[in-house]
């Protein structure tokens, strides 16, 4: 199985642009056969607490 790993740059609390980022990736995994791709926790919030809160 060929693995991925995402290193993502974040905008915190910006959802819809980091779900942009998260697909861009996903799509570029898929464009390499990648069965699994792997990205950081929380990415989709940007590592804040009280944004999540």
């Amino acid at each position: 199985m060929k693995i991925a790993v995402a290193q993502i740059s974040c905008a915190l609390g910006d959802l819809n642009a980091n779900l942009r980022k998260i697909r861009d990736f996903s799509s570029r995994a898929k464009d390499t056969e990648a069965g699994l791709i792997v990205f950081p926790e929380m990415a989709d919030t940007g590592y804040s607490m009280p944004v999540i809160q």
